[in-house]
């Protein structure tokens, strides 16, 4: 029997991947716009039939989020994509200005290497590969451990259907083996153009050493302040769907609260009747531990991540009721300690009436 290290076969996969690439763009940027258009929508037409197949593998592989949530968050991406995509233009002549003596012409980078993540990631690799054709641009996968099945899996639907409507083989593929050093050395390698980190953190460091351009999108907690003049129950109706959807894993979510205090309470009501739990001191307290935040991080083990809020609740030692979307903790004031100011992947919201923590800030 024959056994293969692993490392080294990703490292191997992706070395010829990237050179398949290469060539691929020599084709690739020989392409019209028409023909661009064409093959990206039926990249989205064939991935369109199989969400619903492919969502729900991507949460029993992962362990990440919730099924319905990522299959209407890649029908909603799918028809924002259509509508915005359809009518802009990447290549070629993309404006003139007679008067000025301006051409403007687009060019593709070439070849972009994609670390693809754990969470949603269908809607992840769809974003990004119809994007890269769209734009007549070579892509290569690297697949997160966590999701190697539904990544590749994803990726070929794209790439045979691609394939059909006349992509140059070559130009959309991914790695079957998922392993860091694979990953390495597919964003080190002298044929990249573009690196994509979607999320994936430890490949930062990696990533800068390359010396190419980088897009990331890493977790972006977002703070929201309910001013008094608001629609208090849509304003809560709104975060507790926003936080609560997919398990708390949208990275643009809401992650922290403030609200007037002359509705304050008002405010704790509604959000309440829109499926927030508000912990007490000794239940933030057993969450903490449980997530492992002790020393203020807000990088909790990623077992953790993309679980509901009931479950983080039953795991840390108190009950709360099934509709619970989020669990809410009380603060007085936000510091950079504070792991509930922190950019958590899972449901679970700081919560601050501004006056308090205006005169908090004021005496720091």
């Amino acid at each position: 029997m024959k056994f293969i290290d692993k490392d080294l076969k990703a490292v191997q996969e992706a070395r010829v991947l990237m050179e398949e690439a290469a060539e691929a763009k020599k084709t690739l940027a020989l392409f019209e716009q028409k023909k661009l258009d064409r093959i990206a929508a039926c990249m989205m037409d064939a991935l369109e039939l199989k969400l619903e197949q492919l969502t729900e593998e991507a949460v029993r592989e992962t362990g990440y989020g919730d099924a319905k949530d990522q299959l209407l968050q890649a029908k909603l991406l799918i028809k924002k994509m259509r509508k915005t995509l359809e009518p802009m233009k990447c290549v070629g002549v993309l404006s003139t200005d007679e008067a000025q003596g301006v051409l403007e012409i687009g060019v593709p980078m070439g070849v972009i290497a994609a670390a693809a993540p754990a969470v949603s990631p269908v809607a992840a690799v769809l974003s990004a590969a119809v994007c890269a054709v769209k734009s007549g641009n070579a892509i290569v996968f690297a697949p997160h451990p966590r999701a190697v099945k539904t990544t590749v899996r994803t990726v070929h639907i794209l790439e045979e259907a691609a394939l059909e409507a006349g992509l140059v083989r070559g130009a959309l593929s991914c790695s079957e083996t998922a392993a860091k050093e694979g990953a390495i050395e597919l964003l080190s390698h002298p044929e990249t153009n573009l690196i994509l980190n979607m999320g994936e953190r430890p490949l930062l460091e990696a990533c800068s050493r390359t010396g190419c351009p980088v897009l990331y999108g890493g977790i972006a907690p977002g703070p929201v302040f309910i001013e008094k003049t608001a629609d208090i129950s849509r304003a809560a109706a709104c975060i507790t769907d926003s936080r609560g959807f997919n398990c708390g894993t949208g990275a643009g979510s809401e992650q922290y609260v403030v609200a007037d205090r002359q509705i304050a309470a008002q405010v704790k009501e509604e959000l309440i009747r829109h499926g927030a739990y508000f912990m007490t001191e000794t239940e933030q307290k057993q969450l903490t531990a449980f997530l492992g935040l002790e020393k203020g991080t807000g990088l909790p083990d990623k077992e953790f991540i993309g679980k509901t809020a009931a479950w983080l609740a039953q795991k840390a030692g108190f009950a709360v009721p099934e509709h619970t979307k989020v669990l809410v903790s009380e603060q007085s004031y936000i510091t950079d300690f504070n792991p509930y100011a922190k950019g958590l992947l899972c449901p679970v919201l700081a919560f601050y009436i501004e006056e308090d923590w205006i005169h908090a800030c004021e005496k720091c």
